[in-house]
């Protein structure tokens, strides 16, 4: 059985013996204070989505990334990143840059999946890779689908390039992918033109 807990300043995914025949008990602290999905993969790989929450006029995420865990050892076998926009070198640890949403889910082959947002345009000149952009709000940006195999080998998928049809444009549904049997994932997300703006789900 897995058991996990958040406070203000950490994160924990614990395992408990729950049958006399089994031995194996951990604890593993994930990092950070975000309380984001879990799933584990039938060769008992857990992954889930990890940062620490912060604030830049609506909440955001410090460090965004996605943790593999060995679920026999509870040791941590990766950590991926969300990929950073064209104009710099890395997201830098800003979700106003880049992000991943939840929720992830995994397939019957252990492989997790998670959709995320690419911010190509920050709306400042020049444009900084820094914490300046203003979350949620967008002037151009990717969706873009990870798939992550147990081992930590990430596959980053374009599914969708936003431009604004206002001032500007927000995600502000929700995120879905849901495997096929194929080996892929059928994706959905919700996004909304400007403050006031019609929201749609493609």
């Amino acid at each position: 059985m897995l058991f996990r807990s958040t406070s203000t300043t950490a994160r924990t995914i614990t395992r408990l013996a729950v049958d006399p025949s089994d031995t194996v008990a951990w604890q593993h602290r994930v990092g950070g204070d975000l309380d984001a999905s879990v799933a584990q993969g039938p060769d008992g790989t857990i992954f889930t989505m990890a940062g620490r929450t912060a604030f830049n006029y609506v909440p955001v995420v410090r460090e965004p990334m996605v943790v593999g865990i060995d679920g026999r050892t509870g040791q941590r076998r990766f950590a991926v990143a969300p990929i950073a926009p064209s104009y710099c070198a890395s997201a830098g640890g800003y979700s106003e840059l880049s992000r991943f949403d939840a929720p992830l889910t995994v397939d019957s082959e252990g492989v997790a999946h998670v959709l995320g947002i690419v911010r190509d345009q920050n709306g400042v000149t020049p444009e900084s890779c820094g914490p300046t952009a203003l979350a949620d709000i967008y002037l151009a940006a990717r969706v873009v689908h990870y798939r992550i195999t147990p081992d930590g080998t990430t596959t980053a998928t374009e599914l969708y390039r936003h431009a604004s049809e206002a001032t500007y444009f927000t995600f502000r549904g929700r995120f879905f992918t849901v495997p096929d049997d194929r080996g892929g994932a059928l994706a959905a997300w919700e996004w909304c033109a400007g403050a006031q703006g019609a929201c749609r789900t493609l």
